[in-house]
């Protein structure tokens, strides 16, 4: 669903008008760089723009007309406001309506939206790690293996053994794409070690 987004975002910046983006569900497989006339991928298309519908988010922002003021506005809705698909075939038309308030957020670049060619072809461990780390400030991290769990959602029946293994394999992802130095590491109590690159192309220009 994240990579979904970052892709509607993406199209918007090339060809969306008014907070839309007019476009199809091959356009969309291809912008993510995977089989555009496949039918499971379409129907995961699908499936990904119903739940990016019903996201909620809530978002926190100190405006600059504040001067600096430690002012927070909450506010609760969601990235996309409707979407519209119409017709039976690949080339049906998707009209995908982003929630207005969203739209300067995504035209400033505020939203940090990871280019999709970046972590195309890692496994989700590694996709899920690294937005994890892109999304907060300190460019090192100690996380013990019981938070990545929860950070990365995965349940308790996968055995710590499996798990470990699975991140080891994120991690090494990680390192050979540059985006984690190769001191990244797990220790053996169990901590995770992680030592983020600032790649200037994991985030659209300014």
């Amino acid at each position: 669903d994240a990579n979904v987004l970052a892709a509607i975002v993406r199209l918007y910046h090339l060809t969306g008008k008014d907070g839309v983006v007019e476009t199809t569900l091959s356009e969309l497989a291809r912008e993510l760089r995977v089989d555009s006339k496949s039918g499971s991928v379409q129907r995961s298309l699908k499936r990904s723009l119903i739940r990016l519908v019903g996201a909620r988010v809530t978002l926190r922002t100190i405006p600059k007309s504040t001067g600096g003021k430690e002012i927070e506005l909450l506010w609760g809705g969601g990235f996309i406001e409707n979407c519209v698909y119409t017709g039976r075939t690949k080339s049906s038309r998707v009209a995908i309506h982003l929630n207005q308030f969203m739209v300067p957020f995504y035209h400033r670049h505020s939203v940090s939206i990871l280019q999709i060619p970046i972590l195309t072809g890692v496994s989700s461990y590694a996709q899920g790690m690294y937005r994890f780390l892109l999304g907060h400030r300190d460019d090192y991290k100690f996380i013990s293996l019981a938070k990545w769990r929860t950070v990365l959602g995965v349940k308790e029946a996968l055995k710590d053994k499996a798990f470990r293994d699975a991140l080891r394999r994120g991690l090494n992802e990680l390192i050979q794409q540059k985006l984690l130095k190769a001191e990244s590491k797990i220790d053996s109590s169990g901590i995770v070690h992680t030592y983020l690159i600032r790649s200037h192309t994991a985030l659209p220009p300014q």
